[in-house]
């Protein structure tokens, strides 16, 4: 049973720019060369960023763990698409945080955080 993303889940996949291209080209596949009705193969996506399976594997099981993608699995490849439940937990948590009031703002006229040392007193 797959588990609920949460903020941190979905800000530490959004956090890479190698999570953020798969992201972008599952948005946007192209059409004569990878995509189908089901998705986008991880295969194409290996070759589009360049790197290992291994590590394209891993960046797509962050992904997938973040709710910001869903895979398919149709014979022997998956297929990868764009799922909206991260992208909801990240633009719900950023809601909140920019409709949080903003904290005071010092002004010149305002108590300095640290009071200026004292003069010392002459002992007697």
């Amino acid at each position: 049973m797959p588990v609920a993303p949460t903020p941190a889940k979905v800000f530490h996949a959004l956090g890479d720019e190698t999570r953020l291209r798969i992201l972008e080209f599952l948005a946007r596949p192209d059409q004569g060369c990878c995509s189908t009705a089901h998705g986008v193969c991880a295969c194409d996506l290996q070759r589009l960023v360049g790197l290992s399976q291994p590590t394209v594997s891993y960046h797509l099981k962050l992904l997938t763990e973040a709710g910001l993608i869903t895979d398919s699995k149709r014979g022997r490849w998956v297929y990868y698409t764009l799922s909206s439940s991260g992208s909801a937990v990240a633009m719900h948590s950023l809601e909140r945080l920019f409709a949080a009031p903003a904290a005071p703002v010092l002004t010149a006229s305002a108590a300095p955080l640290h009071p200026a040392p004292r003069a010392p007193t002459p002992e007697a």
